[in-house]
């Protein structure tokens, strides 16, 4: 018989959590090269793919190459900067938040092309490359996970982002998305849980790590129910290779990053 768990829980209404703001590409242009620059690449790196300092290494050389222009400021292309100035003058802020998902599109397809690269080094061999590529994978967490021990002995939940938290709610019968992570304090809170899914979705998670040792299961949610993850992650299981996991959570992570990107844009435009 299936056990299910219902719990309601009433507590006074908070304000919804803040979310992340992305800074202006355009306007990082404009900037010479200098630790501020760095720093707020590094802002938009965390928020986008989750904080990793293998990650800041790997992808700062490009993104301040190929996205902000190398040393000097003003860098990239000048008419695309002219172009966002006049889309920000708009009115509505529309055509200026699309302007900004432009430049984010071209940060994360960077992102895409370096951990791509390597991905091939690991495949080929690379210890090294494949410590780096699992350090950075690994830093999004696992989904559902449940507390685990502290370093003081007691236990305390997974610290996840306000995204992840976001992403994964409707797996725990919240709401999903950036857009979820904003609503997400209500008054009266009703969660259906089945005891023998959150029972397998840990126990799958373990199996995952010990079939791909030094990985964690990684995919983009986006709204899928709870039973789809579970069957992807059990044909991935059965079926899949080291290498092929590797790929997958490359392209994970990066349409993960997308998403936020798009959404969190579009958010700030409308609130604006």
């Amino acid at each position: 018989m299936t056990s299910t768990t219902t719990t309601t829980t009433t507590t006074k209404t908070a304000a919804p959590p803040a979310l992340p703001t992305l800074p202006s590409i355009p306007t990082l242009r404009a900037l010479p090269a200098s630790p501020d620059r760095d720093a707020a690449l590094v802002s938009a790196l965390d928020i986008l793919f989750e904080p990793s300092n293998t990650l800041h290494s790997l992808a700062l050389p490009s993104l301040n190459a190929d996205l902000l222009g190398g040393k000097g400021g003003k860098g990239g292309d000048d008419n695309e900067d002219d172009e966002a100035a006049a889309a920000a003058e708009q009115p509505d802020g529309r055509a200026a938040w699309e302007r900004e998902l432009a430049g984010y599109e071209k940060l994360v397809g960077l992102v895409r092309a370096a951990l791509r690269a390597v991905t091939a080094e690991a495949g080929g061999g690379d210890r090294e490359a494949r410590e780096a590529l699992h350090d950075i994978l690994g830093s999004h967490p696992r989904l559902g996970r449940k507390p685990v021990p502290s370093a003081e002995g007691g236990a305390e939940p997974e610290r996840l982002s306000v995204l992840s938290a976001a992403e994964q709610g409707h797996l725990r019968g919240a709401g999903s998305g950036a857009e979820g992570a904003a609503v997400a304090a209500t008054t009266t809170t009703t969660t259906t849980t089945t005891e023998e899914e959150e029972e397998e979705l840990a126990r799958l998670n373990a199996e995952y790590e010990k079939r791909f040792p030094g990985l964690r299961y990684v995919t983009w949610v986006n709204g899928r129910p709870r039973s789809v993850i579970l069957a992807d992650m059990r044909e991935r299981i059965a079926k899949g290779s080291l290498e092929e996991e590797e790929r997958r959570g490359v392209e994970a992570i990066c349409d993960i990053a997308l998403d936020r990107a798009r959404k969190l844009l579009r958010a700030a435009a409308e609130q604006s």
